[in-house]
Order: C-alpha cells, then structure tokens, then sequence
C-alpha cells in the first residue's frame, strides 16, 4: 500500500515501476482526510487516525445496521487503518477459515456456560430475548431474499414454486435435515416457507422463536404490551402464505 504524500520519492518511483508493470493489480483512490480520536498506546493517550465502517443489509428492502466497524491506525501519525496495516496483525485471506472456526468454537463454548451457569433471572431471559429476536429475524430476511429475487412467469405466480433455491435456504439456517426428517424429502418452496415461520420445534421457526419470547417476557416485569406484539406477529406468521412470504421481514 502507497499513502503517495506521505511516502519519499524514491518509494513512489519503486510503485510507478510496479503499476507499469501490471496495472490491474492496483487500485488507487484520492486521498481523504480521516478523523483522529484520543487512543490508549498503552501509557498515555494520543491521537490516532479512525474509520468507521457502517453495514447495510440489501434485500427488498434495505436495513443499516445499528453501529458498524470501527477501525484505527497503530502508528502514531499513519492513516492506514485497515488489516494491512502490519502483516503479523492481519487476518490473511488462506488463513480466514481458521479464523471463523476458532470464533464459532469459543462463542459456543460461551453458550455452553451461559446455558450451564447462568441463573434463570432476568439476566437470562435478556440474553433469551436478544437470541430468538435475532433468530426471527434471520430466518425472515433470508425468506424474504429469496422471495424479493426469485422469477415470477408471465402469468406473474408465486415465486414460491421455484422450489431450488429453497434447498440454500434450509441450509443457511441448519434446517435441512430437520425438514426432511419432518416433511419428507420433497423440496417445495411452499412446505419450506411454513417449515421455517409455523415448525413448532425447529428452533429458529419463527413459531419456536415467538414461543421462546413470550416465556422470557412472562419472567420480566410489566410484560403486557411486548406480549401483544409478539402475539400480533404470531398472528401475522399463521397468515396465508402467498401474502405473508412477501412481507416477511415484517413479522418481527
């Protein structure tokens, strides 16, 4: 990476040569001036240049993420604030698989101490809360992708009957198999839709997620009016399919 005005010119002949040699290999953009915020260089604060990078959701519609990634520069002064900024710091794309296998093992192994630890108080049923409302709304967004992007006929039918792409699906969400063991072994668009939103087993159904909110709200304080709504999108999730696949992210 070349930061041109801050580089001498010796190194900016040595990138000149380089872009000569295989300009596809380079990407440039103008120089910005990014924000500094106070840093902990781990014995006084100073400032350091930061980023932040927000994340948006595109489906049928779109959703940006509350918060985002914010990264700062690790030498005083420098203006490169991404993982190339050091390769000992770096999560190298070979060695990402790695990477995300030892963050799914210690997050389940945080589940499993929460789950075997953790008393049934309202700390619990919180973290309960926040778990199945995230589910739910995995579950829905990826119905509502695959909804918003499969083809319609000219007769304009449901693209539920495009019964491929539903087999992703199922496995995004670990459902494979539970569909199968519970539906048989076709795989039709429509049985997949009712699997995910009205499966009272399978736990990220939506019906499974709604259940497990209404026993987390019954164990807080004043629980009335989330119940409602959780009873309104129960309701919205037992509606006739064609209408309901369409606007699936609006359940919870």
């Amino acid at each position: 990476m070349l930061i041109g005005p801050h580089e001498d010119p010796e190194t900016r002949a040595l990138f000149a040569e380089r872009i000569q040699r295989d300009p596809a290999s380079f990407v440039a953009q103008p120089m910005l001036e990014i924000s500094t915020v106070p840093t902990f260089n781990g014995e006084a604060l100073e400032p350091r240049h930061v980023d932040l990078r927000p994340f948006i959701v595109q489906a049928a519609r779109s959703h940006v993420t509350t918060g985002g990634l914010s990264r700062v520069s690790r030498a005083p002064g420098s203006v490169i604030v991404n993982s190339s900024q050091g390769a000992e710091a770096a999560i190298q794309r070979q060695h990402r698989y790695p990477f995300l296998r030892a963050v799914i093992e210690h997050t389940q192994a945080i589940d499993g101490i929460i789950n075997g630890t953790l008393a049934r108080g309202p700390t619990y049923q919180f973290l309960m809360l926040g778990r199945f409302l995230e589910r739910a709304d995995m579950t829905t967004r990826l119905i509502e992708v695959r909804t918003a992007t499969l083809p319609r006929d000219t007769l304009d039918a449901s693209p539920l009957r495009d019964d491929a792409v539903w087999v992703n699906v199922l496995r995004y969400l670990g459902a494979y198999s539970q569909y199968r063991q519970q539906r048989g072994l076709a795989i039709q668009g429509g049985k997949v839709v009712d699997f995910l939103l009205r499966d009272e087993r399978f736990p990220r159904s939506v019906r499974f997620c709604l259940d497990a909110l209404d026993a987390a709200l019954r164990d807080l304080p004043a629980p009335a009016e989330p119940l409602e709504a959780v009873e309104a999108a129960g309701r919205r999730a037992q509606g006739p399919l064609a209408a309901g696949a369409a606007t699936a992210a609006g359940w919870c």
